[in-house]
């Protein structure tokens, strides 16, 4: 039951990241919280990544959830 719930969470997190990832770099932009090195990404590589990132959180998640079900 706790995979489930822990599952289920992260994949909320995960749908999160993906649906407000331009919004994340904006804020990140904004607040100067680019990561070091990141000087020569662009914006539109920037939200991409995160999207990338999420999806694997996404994918995590679901994992955990099967697990929970076995």
């Amino acid at each position: 039951m706790f995979a489930l719930m822990l599952g289920l969470l992260i994949v909320v997190f995960g749908l999160a990241g993906l649906r407000y990832a331009a919004t994340l770099v904006e804020h990140q932009n904004q607040f100067e919280l680019t990561m070091y090195g990141a000087e020569e990404l662009d914006t539109a590589e920037r939200v991409r990544v995160t999207k990338l990132t999420a999806s694997v959180v996404i994918i995590v998640g679901f994992g955990i959830i099967a697990y929970g079900l076995l």
